[in-house]
């Protein structure tokens, strides 16, 4: 099993979404804390590759790139 762990250092709701390349939303986490919070998303079944990864709160959007390599 492969798992994308995200630590968010937020409180309140926050979306991770992980896009593929064309632009295809393949996960979605909702986390909702105070303070640092981590999410799990399961990327088992993902092809070896290149995706964004886009985490937006209330204040603000960041963007990432992860690359699955096995």
């Amino acid at each position: 099993m492969a798992i994308l762990y995200v630590l968010i250092d937020e409180t309140g709701l926050s979306t991770v979404m992980l896009f593929d390349l064309l632009g295809r939303k393949l996960r979605e986490l909702r986390v909702n804390g105070e303070g640092r919070v981590h999410g799990l998303l399961d990327v088992s079944a993902l092809q070896t590759g290149m995706y964004l990864l886009i985490v937006h709160n209330r204040d603000a959007t960041s963007i990432g790139k992860v690359v699955i390599a096995r």
